[in-house]
Formats: structure tokens, C-alpha cells, sequence
């Protein structure tokens, strides 16, 4: 038997190449395709296991929820709001300048007193609390979700002339401060966009500069919605004047259909939101290079000259929230005690650095907001002494 060749087996041409089968660039191309077909049906599968409701107040699930997170900010205002108030979402109905809401604007006790609270949830919590512990009051609350400075101070000159409350309260929040540089509640919350706008306030020489938002009602906003024209009129006048605009995660487009891109966009809308929120603020404080600082203190001035103007006593509530210590107190303390303007600040009883005084949603207890209610009516009899 002739000796076992080495040099040769059964894959060696008999020219000598040797053949190596499917090229790489083949095997590669078949794996690509079978990845790509996998993420598919998976994408498919989450579409059909996990739909969203159809109903924009319904309740999802979490995972639901998880999955619908990514859809762009227009996908979502699409979704929540409708053809009538009926069937729109309720939280892109709050906060609008006109929202015709029918609110008191006189006490209910003969012998009360009328209160009117500027500011989000924070302040209404506070302010409920107030009125349960002193049933001769009534609050008249114009507020919006999160609702910053800017918003708070346009609706109060909105509002200064329709009420007799003989107090006005301007609850200002710690982590809404940067959202002075915006106009667009759709700016700054990409995972529950708010559709209402405000005017974006910048301070010029001394003196006030005021951009307008052009829609100043749910009704303005949805006709806007369903006109191709105006709605891209609307998408430039944000981008122009909104410090938080993203493209990215704003604008509509096909990935909205997709589970995976729309995990995607998520990542993308986190980090886009921490980088902004990091430009405007850090462990050290706010950034005074950015602005909102010398804004907030002019229109907290100017908010507390008109309500004197109008005979009203003005009470600041500085609310510090978890994450921003006593950053807020900081920047307005100094100015409101120069200007003898009436204030409660929450990082004198309620440290942001101590979790116990807030919930899980990130509000506080309810025996901080008793204590914020106590000092309102301090300030209130002394005033009134």
C-alpha cells in the first residue's frame, strides 16, 4: 500500500488550491440575515404581545409602558390628543393660558379670604393643606404639570384682574428652573410629553424680552396638530426658541412602529435630557453662565411689585426638591429678603438630601406640606397684624 501523502487530502484542488467552501463574506451575510430576521419577529412579537391602549387616559401596563417609552414626542402628542377634549388625554388639557376653566374668584365664606396659587403640584398640595387647616379659605389654583417660572408669572398677568384674592402664592420648583429656556412643555418631559405652552422670558439690558409661544389653548393646539402647514411652522418656532428641543426624539418618523426603535430612541431621549439637564445644573448649583438665574430673580421682583400694585399680599414658595439641596434657596434667598418679599422655603424643614420627606413619585409627605401650610398662614396673620 503506497505510504499516506500529507501534502494532500480530499479538499485540495488538483492544481494544488485549496478550497475553503462559502466565503467569509458569505457566511457573514447569511448571519447578518438571520440576525436581522430574528430582530424582526422579535420586533413584531412586542408589537403584538404588548399593545398600547387605544384609549389615551387608560392605564397600561408596565411593560406596555416600557415598550411605548421611545415613541417620539409627536407620535405620543398624536396619540393623547384628539378630536375633541373627550377624547384627548387629561394631562395635555392642564396648563393652558386659556383653558376656560370656571375657578372662584371670590372667598365662599362671607368672612373668608381668597387665595390665588401660581405654580404645579407642589403648590397645590401645599396649598389644599392650607385650606383644611383654615376652613375660611379658598384657593383659586392655575397651575400646570411641572409648570417652571416662566409659565407660573405669564399666568398670573393673565390672571390679575379676573379675582379678588387678597393673596397670591408663586410656587417656584427646583428642577423646573432650567425649563426658563424653554416655551414648550413637549421639550423637556419625552417620556409623558405636556402639549401646553408658555411665553420664554429673557432679560435684556434691565429690561424684559418676551417670545411668544403663538398657541395659547388646547383647541389653538389641535387645529395646529391637524394642519401639515401650520404644524411645521409650530415645530420651527420651538426649535428656534426651545433650549431642549431634540429633533431626534420630537420628530415623528417610521422607527415610531418599531419596539426596538423605539427602545432606541428612549436611550437617546435619556441621555439628551441628562446632558441638558447637566448643562444647567450640577452638584455645585445652577450655572449662572446659562441665564435662568438673573431671569428667575427679575421675574420673581416684577411677579411680587404687580401683586402689590394690586393689594395683594405675595408669598414665594421655594420649593427645593430632591437632587437640587438648597441650590434654588441660593439663588432667590438673597433677592427676596433685599426686596422684603414674603417667602417659605422647603430646605429649612424638609432637606432635600434627607429622602424621608418625599414620596415615591417624588412629592413630599404630607407632614412636610403641613408644615409649608403653617407658615403660609404665619406670614398671612402677621400681615394681616
Amino acid at each position: 500500500m503506497p505510504p499516506f501523502n500529507s501534502s494532500t487530502s480530499n479538499f485540495d484542488s488538483p492544481n494544488g488550491e485549496v478550497k475553503t467552501g462559502k466565503s467569509a463574506l458569505i457566511c457573514a451575510a447569511w448571519l447578518m440575515l438571520w440576525i436581522l430576521l430574528w430582530l424582526a419577529a422579535m420586533d413584531i412579537g412586542i408589537n403584538v404581545l404588548f399593545p398600547y391602549p387605544k384609549a389615551p387616559d387608560a392605564q397600561p401596563s408596565r411593560l406596555k409602558q416600557y415598550f411605548e417609552y421611545g415613541r417620539s414626542t409627536e407620535g405620543k402628542i398624536r396619540y393623547m390628543v384628539g378630536d375633541t377634549n373627550d377624547n384627548t388625554a387629561s394631562v395635555s388639557l392642564a396648563g393652558w393660558m386659556d383653558d376656560s376653566k370656571t375657578r372662584p374668584t371670590t372667598a365662599t365664606k362671607p368672612d373668608g379670604t381668597l387665595i390665588a396659587v401660581y405654580g404645579q403640584s407642589f403648590t397645590q398640595h401645599a396649598c389644599n393643606t392650607w385650606a383644611k387647616q383654615n376652613d375660611s379659605l379658598t384657593m383659586r389654583m392655575i397651575l400646570g404639570p411641572g409648570a417652571p417660572l416662566n409659565h407660573s408669572y405669564a399666568m398670573y398677568l393673565e390672571d390679575r384682574d379676573k379675582h379678588d384674592a387678597k393673596v397670591c402664592v408663586l410656587g417656584i420648583l427646583a428642577s423646573s428652573l432650567p425649563y426658563l429656556d424653554t416655551i414648550a412643555g413637549m421639550t423637556w418631559s419625552f417620556e409623558r410629553p405636556y402639549t401646553f405652552m408658555f411665553p420664554k422670558y429673557t432679560v435684556v439690558d434691565g429690561k424684559l424680552n418676551v417670545i411668544d409661544p403663538t398657541i395659547h389653548s388646547m383647541q389653538q393646539f389641535r387645529d395646529t396638530l391637524n394642519d401639515p402647514a401650520k404644524w411645521q411652522q409650530l415645530v420651527s418656532h420651538v426649535s428656534e426658541h426651545d433650549a431642549f428641543f431634540d429633533a431626534t426624539t420630537f420628530n415623528a418618523c417610521m422607527t415610531d412602529q418599531s419596539a426596538i426603535g423605539r427602545m432606541l430612541r428612549r436611550a437617546w431621549g435619556q441621555r439628551h435630557m441628562q446632558a441638558m439637564q447637566a448643562k444647567y445644573h450640577t452638584a455645585d448649583g445652577f450655572n449662572p453662565q446659562t441665564g435662568i438665574t438673573d431671569t428667575a430673580r427679575f421675574l420673581v421682583v416684577d411677579w411680587a411689585k404687580k401683586v402689590r400694585e394690586d393689594g395683594r399680599l405675595p408669598i414665594v414658595y421655594v420649593i427645593n426638591d430632591r437632587g437640587f439641596a438648597d441650590h434654588l434657596y441660593q439663588e432667590l434667598g438673597d433677592t427676596l429678603k433685599e426686596y422684603n418679599i414674603p417667602f417659605v422655603s422647603t430646605h429649612a424643614y424638609a432637606p432635600a438630601a434627607d429622602l424621608a420627606n418625599f414620596q415615591s413619585d417624588g412629592h413630599f409627605v404630607h407632614a412636610v406640606d403641613e408644615i409649608t401650610a403653617l407658615k403660609f398662614e404665619a406670614i398671612v396673620q402677621d400681615a394681616l397684624k
